[in-house]
């Protein structure tokens, strides 16, 4: 998993300053939830290494469908081939949870473009595998991930919060993103790509009561935030997130490019490389499958 700045934007932010913090990579604020169907128009238009436009693939035929309609599904072998040194068991479900849920959260697996931004910043994020955020720090990192805090000119001791991920966690996410006092920690990084903080663990909790999905329906990751990271959640809250963050982003010209989708995501660019080559990786995958059809 990639370092967040400030460990990770929350789910429902735009992009709106923190000034509070004076780090010119963090975001926060609230935007409108947008609805569970929504459908991003695109264009059947060819599309650069990074991004920018839209092209179609072809669907999958589905089992017993006896009118002989398809509709876009992804593989394990697509997925394999794209992250190659992901688990087996991650890959699988992965590919489980886009084909059976990414419509409802407005992601069209028939676009290339819209699946290769989402993999590639799934891909950077977690590798697949669900991992609540590391809160473990030393003091180099420290300095580097939260400058303003525990860098050079902060003027403060970075040894007093170094591997001390609760103290840490506190220390950065109370008082924001609807943390009360000594809940920064509680509700840190979590999923396919880091939801954090109350607010965004309340719209999670939302968005899935809402769509009723799976065995989502059987937990609470507001009282248990640690759930984030158990069944199809870790997936479902990636896809929510990418709904929230990235689809709103798109037009009829497609998408913009990585390192803007990064930006939203992340809040920053760590990973920046990975993230573009993972997306370029992802559409020469998706189109070699759209050929072979």
């Amino acid at each position: 998993m990639t370092d967040r700045i400030d460990g990770g934007v929350p789910l429902q932010v735009p992009l709106l300053p923190d000034t509070s913090d004076n780090e010119t990579n963090r975001y926060w604020g609230n935007a409108p939830v947008q609805a569970a169907n929504t459908v991003v128009p695109w264009a059947a238009d060819a599309h650069s290494p990074d991004g920018g436009s839209r092209a179609p693939t072809a669907g999958v035929a589905q089992p017993g469908d006896a009118t002989g309609s398809t509709r876009p599904a992804i593989s394990e072998v697509q997925l394999s081939a794209i992250f190659p040194h992901a688990h087996a068991t991650d890959v699988a479900h992965l590919a489980m949870v886009l084909n059976a849920h990414a419509s409802e959260f407005g992601l069209d697996l028939g676009n290339r473009e819209a699946v290769a931004h989402f993999l590639a910043q799934v891909g950077t994020e977690s590798n697949l595998h669900p991992q609540r955020e590391n809160m473990n720090y030393s003091v180099e990192r420290l300095a580097v991930t939260w400058p303003s805090r525990f860098g050079p000119d902060a003027g403060i001791d970075a040894g007093a919060w170094a591997h001390q991920p609760q103290a840490l966690g506190n220390s950065v996410y109370d008082g924001r993103m609807g943390n009360d006092a000594g809940e920064g920690y509680f509700f840190r990084g979590g999923g396919l790509l880091q939801t954090t903080g109350r607010d965004g663990y309340q719209q999670l909790q939302q968005a899935i009561d809402h769509r009723r999905l799976g065995d989502a329906g059987a937990v609470n990751v507001v009282t248990a935030p640690d759930q984030i990271d158990q069944g199809d959640l870790p997936q479902l809250s990636a896809l929510f997130y990418f709904q929230q963050r990235v689809l709103p982003l798109a037009s009829d010209g497609g998408f913009p490019s990585v390192r803007a989708v990064t930006q939203a995501v992340n809040g920053g660019q760590n990973g920046a490389a990975e993230r573009a080559a993972t997306f370029r990786r992802a559409l020469e995958v998706l189109s070699a499958h759209d050929a072979g059809h």
